[in-house]
């Protein structure tokens, strides 16, 4: 079990640093006994991070009460905690149980079609997402045995591999350096430093997930009892699955946040974005006949909301639909999802790769493992 000693436990609440977000901090034995399925699927996920790829550091997790969801935090010289918030189990699985049984995406991954009671019609894409996070009261419509769950861990595992990637690609000791404080003479220049940051992690988080959840495709390969037909089912419907989970982590990061232009992140749809972009990479390599797979569980996931909402133009999404198009005879707007959009998404970008060029060979004498991204000038 990954998860943290009771001495890291008593240091990080004892600690003067503890952020003012971080409320408590559970031992081993509390969490264990009220939330041992959470615990459990941690300690699978975290795992399975660490033995995808060596980090040169003792990572553990801990469940604690939070206004942060999820953080990574540097105990000691070579100790790491990640830091979950015990909401996340009812927060996060409703909300993959919930998309996942829509129409459109349910044949793709192979879960069943479960109809909303609720009704969302007229509402944005997001104000749907909040309501099925912050009030499913009670999700047993979606507890179906038939219920896939490589979804949610897919959204757990990129959700964790981003706070792991701070950890291995030296993010957390180079926050603390004087190379830092180089690149942040100004507000605005830490702010692009962070973003920089941001953006590694999700690469890697997104490349993480891959690493996890390949494997497990490669065993249902070489189970050679099973007819071809079902095996190449259960390939593209966890490949499928792993697609949703990342974009459903970055919903849910959407729907927990108080600010949509947050000044240390990349905008949503630019993360967004970046993971497209390492998925549709890694097909074209390795697997070309899947390379429009990720636009596909978009658009299936596109579909499944617009019909909770009733309409593609009432989510106000760039997920959804990133051009607007305007029709100057009916003087009307209409809105589509296109490539152009991807490409005005990718600029936003551009500021974070002349940063990452400036910062990637420091952070090479910080890693703890982990891999930086090439610098793209």
């Amino acid at each position: 079990m990954l998860y943290a000693p009771d001495e890291l436990v008593f240091k990080i609440m004892s600690s003067n640093s503890k952020q003012n977000s971080l409320k408590y901090v559970y031992y081993y034995e509390e969490a264990s006994e009220r939330w041992s399925g959470l615990v459990n699927e941690l300690d699978r996920i975290v795992s399975s991070l660490l033995n995808s790829e060596k980090t040169n550091a003792n990572v553990t997790f801990a469940a604690v009460s939070s206004q942060s969801p999820f953080q990574a935090m540097h105990v000691g010289e070579d100790d790491f905690v990640i830091l979950v918030d015990t909401r996340t189990f009812e927060t996060l699985l409703p909300l993959c149980l919930r998309v996942q049984s829509l129409e459109a995406l349910n044949e793709i991954i192979g879960a069943p079609n479960i109809s909303e009671p609720r009704d969302f019609s007229g509402k944005f894409l997001m104000d749907i997402a909040k309501e099925i996070v912050f009030h499913t009261e009670d999700p047993k419509y979606l507890l179906l045995p038939s219920q896939p769950k490589y979804i949610y861990q897919a959204a757990l595992c990129f959700i964790l591999g981003h706070e792991l990637a701070h950890i291995s690609n030296g993010h957390l000791d180079f926050i603390k350096s004087e190379g830092f404080i180089h690149h942040s003479n100004t507000i605005e220049e830490k702010e692009l430093t962070l973003k920089t940051l941001e953006m590694d992690a999700d690469t890697t988080a997104t490349s993480s997930v891959i690493k996890v959840f390949e494997p497990m495709i490669e065993q249902v390969r070489s189970q050679n009892e099973l007819p071809q037909t079902e095996r190449d089912t259960a390939e593209r419907s966890i490949r499928g699955g792993y697609v949703l989970g990342i974009y459903i982590a970055h919903l849910y990061h959407d729907a927990l946040t108080l600010n949509y232009l947050p000044k240390a992140h990349p905008i949503t749809y630019s993360r967004f974005m970046i993971s497209i972009y390492v998925l549709k990479r890694f097909y074209s390599r390795q697997f070309p006949d899947q390379f429009y797979l990720p636009d596909d569980v978009r658009k299936a996931l596109t579909d499944a909301f617009a019909s909770l909402s009733g309409s593609l133009d009432n989510l106000c999404h760039p997920t959804a639909a990133n051009t607007e198009i305007y029709d100057l005879k009916d003087d009307k707007s209409t809105y589509e999802y296109q490539f152009s959009g991807e490409l005005i998404a990718l600029d936003f970008l551009e500021p974070l790769h002349e940063r990452w060029a400036l910062i990637r060979p420091e952070l090479e004498h910080l890693q703890r493992g982990g891999f930086l991204a090439r610098a793209i000038v």
